[in-house]
């Protein structure tokens, strides 16, 4: 039985690859889309991807940002840790 979520092996033709490359920007794109939608739809409660994207980039550049992240991955290190 051939499954889409097959894994490439050496066996895959390039038109193999292609169509499995061609599905998940389909999908990516169609996900991108309804989040658009939603953030029109929804505007108050959904921000746009854009939106969200320039917000990522400005938390990504602020220091703060690296002290709360290294603060949780201590935090689920220990919990790992006391398990």
């Amino acid at each position: 039985m051939h499954s889409s979520a097959h894994k490439l092996t050496a066996g895959d033709t390039r038109a193999q690859r292609l169509t499995r490359l061609v599905g998940i920007m389909l999908a990516a794109a169609s996900l991108l889309l309804l989040w658009q939608w939603l953030s029109i739809v929804i505007r108050p409660w959904v921000p746009s991807p854009m939106a969200t994207l320039m917000s990522m980039i400005g938390n990504l550049q602020s220091p703060r940002f690296y002290d709360h992240l290294w603060l949780t991955l201590g935090r689920v290190l220990a919990a790992f840790i006391a398990a």
